[in-house]
C-alpha cells in the first residue's frame, strides 16, 4: 500500500483551514495545518509535504514571504498560493519564484483536489514532477 499524499494547509483563518483539511482527509490525504507563516516555515524544517496550500495574507510573515523562505529550505516544494484578496504584486512574485498555482477564495474544493492530481504527474509521484 502506498503512502497517502501529505497535504499542508497554511491559513490564519482557523475555520477555513479546518474545513479544507476535513475535506482533504475525506479524499484520503494526510493533512496538517498551520496558522501562521512562522509556524509553516518551522514545520517545513522538520517535515516534507507533497503539496502546500498557503494563504497570502496573514499577520506577521505573509504567505509569499513564508513561501520564499520555504523554497530556500526545500527548493522543490510544491506550493499553491490561496487568497481572498487582490494582491497581484505578491502573487506575481510567488509565481516568478516557483509557486505552482493560485486559487482565489472562495474556491470549489474540487479545484484544490484537481490541482493536487495535476501536480502528481503521470507517474503518481508529486516529488518527481518538478515544475
Amino acid at each position: 500500500m502506498k503512502n497517502p499524499i501529505c497535504i499542508f494547509i497554511v491559513d490564519d483563518d482557523h475555520d477555513f483551514a479546518k474545513s479544507m483539511a476535513d475535506i482533504m482527509e475525506l479524499h484520503g490525504y494526510d493533512v496538517q495545518t498551520a496558522h501562521s507563516g512562522e509556524e509553516a516555515v518551522s514545520k517545513f524544517r522538520d517535515q516534507d509535504f507533497d503539496v502546500t496550500f498557503m494563504d497570502v495574507k496573514m499577520p506577521g510573515k505573509n504567505g509569499v514571504e513564508s513561501f520564499l523562505e520555504i523554497r530556500k529550505l526545500k527548493p522543490d516544494a510544491k506550493v499553491v498560493m490561496i487568497t481572498a484578496y487582490s494582491v497581484e504584486q505578491l502573487l506575481e512574485k510567488a509565481i516568478r519564484s516557483g509557486a505552482c498555482g493560485i486559487l482565489h477564495k472562495p474556491f470549489d474544493m474540487e479545484k484544490a483536489t484537481k490541482m493536487i492530481e495535476k501536480l502528481r504527474g503521470r507517474n503518481g509521484s508529486i516529488k518527481n514532477n518538478i515544475k
